[in-house]
């Protein structure tokens, strides 16, 4: 057996980050006797705890790629000195959004496809809760 089918056994015996998290809230939620079977309420709070662990994973995952990327970013804006980007949306500058020119349309946080969206979530979420209660 060489070094690499050793290294190959051991990290297929060692359980991932995901599967270790997952396993830990799983137990967590059985201890709590959170679940399906677990009526309104129970699915109502498991329902909300995988939303909020999956958002906390999503947002550590998103940190760690930006410590990750970061010193890249700034190796690449101290070796080519560029500059454009936010320079171009300053007050004043040539893609302002605050100036109204003509053809152009007025700048909008939340686009309508946004916005439509938003309204079918919450259409969505009505219908379930609807349905979960009565």
């Amino acid at each position: 057996m060489t070094r690499a089918d050793d290294i190959r056994v051991v990290w297929t015996a060692r359980p991932n980050a995901i599967e270790a998290g997952l396993d830990l809230v799983l137990r967590l939620f059985e201890g709590l006797g959170l679940g399906p079977e677990a009526g309104t309420v129970g699915l109502a709070a498991t329902t909300i705890g995988v939303v909020a662990v999956t958002f906390a994973f999503g947002t550590l995952i998103f940190t760690v790629n930006a410590i990750t990327v970061a010193p890249q970013v700034v190796m690449f804006l101290g070796l080519t000195h560029a500059t454009v980007g936010l320079d171009r949306v300053r007050p004043g500058a040539p893609d302002d959004p605050d100036i109204r020119l003509p053809g152009r349309a007025r700048f909008r946080w939340l686009t309508r496809p946004m916005l439509v969206a938003f309204m079918l979530g919450a259409l969505g979420l009505a219908l379930t809760v609807s349905a979960i209660v009565g």
